[in-house]
């Protein structure tokens, strides 16, 4: 019976492990660009974008136990084809432009009209209460977070800006995530643990 709140809590702390990924990965990637060939380090400007795509594809497949639960199927079929609709169209626009990252924009395209539309059909034929103004205040504290690491710092600082500067910087801004979703996260923790 406590199906759907269980299913809005899963998505919640989805949403939360995806975005601390997020940070830790965009904020180190000084260090984790050495387990890639360096032919690859040109491409890197396109994770973060790639890391939020992910987080919405994995979105995605969390809403979509609507239509598993409801046996409406079908309409999977349809958000599938749209989402290939709108991949198809986005890399054949923007690919001779922009190169990578224009597929880089329609992986992210895709999957955020993808999850919208699964949010929108489930809401309408098997709605749950999922926690919008968590999702949105996570992702928005991480986007900042990432912001003010990966943008702001760099270029106050420039060019001379050193390493281990920047490192504990952004050791800083992934700790004010921690503490931030901690504090607000441990009492409903601390109550899920004791029923």
């Amino acid at each position: 019976k406590d199906a759907k709140e269980g299913y809005s809590v899963v998505m919640t702390y989805f949403v939360i492990v995806c975005t601390f990924i997020f940070l830790v990965t965009t904020l180190y990637l000084d260090y984790l660009k050495y387990f890639v060939s360096v032919r690859y380090h040109e491409g890197l400007r396109i994770v973060p974008l790639l890391l939020l795509a992910f987080m919405m594809l994995g979105m995605m497949y969390n809403l979509s136990i609507w239509y598993k639960l409801t046996g409406q199927t079908k309409y999977g079929a349809y958000i599938t084809v749209g989402g290939a609709f709108i991949t198809l169209t986005v890399n054949f626009l923007l690919i001779p432009r922009i190169g990578i990252m224009g597929a880089a924009i329609a992986h992210f395209t895709t999957y955020f009209c993808m999850m919208t539309a699964s949010y929108l059909l489930g809401q309408k034929y098997y709605p749950v209460p999922y926690q919008l103004k968590k999702i949105g205040f996570y992702t928005g504290l991480a986007l900042l977070l990432f912001g003010i690491g990966f943008y702001l710092l760099p270029t106050l600082f420039g060019s001379g800006y050193p390493l281990w500067l920047k490192t504990m910087a952004n050791t800083l801004l992934i700790a004010i995530f921690a503490l931030i979703t901690f504090k607000k996260e441990y009492p409903t923790l601390r109550k899920m643990m004791r029923a």
